[in-house]
């Protein structure tokens, strides 16, 4: 079915219009047109240029090589499945439980990862750098991992803290609980690193993360950890809605896929070596959709970069989409505050209706 803008057009503007109103309300970091100064660690990758989101007085933390795995029948149900213990993981020494910096105590989250569109399969290495901002005594850490309810999605390869292999954990449904083998206290901070893969399963009609014939979409896709308010904020998970809730925190994505592929991202793309880079700050999540099928429409509003990303047969809507985006960017500017991402992606997915998410919005066909 062709879009039809003309009939759509005022409910979109309107739509839109609250989304960016909703996610600018969750986002509160303060919109920079260079990153943000951090200080830094570095992680050993060949070709790679600094990265900001690391702090100092810190010992390099290496980052463990890809583990590929076999091919698994994707079965998209909702079952809560448990990984057993993973792996030895060897890590270089990071010193424990050392003072946040000044400059930033938001979580940074940083991943390398390899997505093999055709096969439908991406391979990660992540590093979380989690300051203790709860004002107490930590003994544990939970972290959300959605991938992981669906059937043979979610697998865990290795886990460590800081220098320290972890084999005292447990990941039962959308939870991985940690059991940190000495307090962190407040105050004090600590790194994770883990290995995963995510065999990607396809999508539902009235679900955005996974593949259908020509798009990947990656949403809450990587482990993050969640709120602590008097306790660990994770609520059951929902088929409607979003019982989510993240703190804010920095992400940096650095990724690499098939040349004929394109990425929508809800960030600007740098080079990094072999890889390509994208970096979010204050920001809830960090998602993508991936397609060899994309056409894209830029334009911009102020200092804001809009891109629509669309299919073929489509492409009056998908330049008036874009129109309609840097419209209702300048008209949020004027009567509520600066849009706080220089970029905006609208993705064209196959859905009943539209999710927002930092700095990207997935719309159905329909609309």
């Amino acid at each position: 079915m062709k879009l039809r803008i003309t009939h759509y057009a005022s409910r979109f503007a309107f739509h839109f219009l609250l989304s960016i109103f909703l996610f600018s309300c969750a986002s509160p970091a303060t919109p920079t047109s260079t990153p943000i100064s951090f200080s830094q660690f570095e992680i050993n990758k060949p070709n790679l240029t600094s990265t900001p989101f690391q702090p100092i007085d810190v010992t390099n933390t290496s980052i463990p090589t890809f583990t590929q795995i076999p091919t698994l029948t994707l079965t998209p149900t909702f079952t809560l499945t448990s990984t057993p213990p993973p792996p030895t993981l060897t890590v270089a020494t990071v010193p424990s439980n050392t003072a946040s910096p000044t400059n930033s105590t938001r979580t940074n989250y940083i991943l390398y990862a390899t997505l093999d569109f055709n096969n439908r399969k991406i391979s990660v290495d992540q590093t979380i750098r989690y300051y203790n901002n709860t004002g107490t005594a930590l003994t544990e850490l939970v972290l959300a991992v959605q991938p992981n309810l669906y059937s043979k999605t979610f697998v865990l390869n290795a886990i460590a803290q800081d220098n320290t292999n972890i084999n005292s954990y447990d990941l039962s449904g959308q939870t991985l609980r940690i059991t940190l083998p000495q307090t962190l206290s407040a105050g004090s901070a600590t790194t994770l690193t883990l290995n995963f893969n995510l065999n990607i399963p396809q999508k539902s009609a009235n679900d955005v993360f996974g593949h259908d014939f020509n798009q990947i979409n990656l949403v809450d896709w990587y482990p993050f950890v969640v709120p602590y308010k008097n306790g660990w904020v994770l609520h059951d998970p929902m088929p409607w809605g979003e019982h989510l809730v993240y703190d804010s925190a920095d992400v940096e994505l650095n990724l690499k896929t098939d040349a004929n592929v394109t990425v929508a991202v809800g960030a600007p793309a740098e080079s990094n070596g072999e890889w390509i880079r994208y970096r979010m700050y204050g920001t809830r999540t960090l998602a993508l959709s991936a397609s060899d099928e994309f056409l894209v429409s830029e334009t911009s509003a102020g200092n804001v970069t809009i891109r629509s990303y669309y299919f073929n047969g489509y492409q009056s809507a998908g330049d008036a989409i874009k129109d309609y985006a840097a419209q209702a960017i300048n008209t949020f500017s004027q009567q509520f505050a600066t849009y706080p991402h220089q970029h905006l992606a609208i993705v064209q997915t196959d859905m009943d209706d539209g999710q927002e998410y930092d700095g990207l919005i997935f719309l159905a066909t329909d609309f």
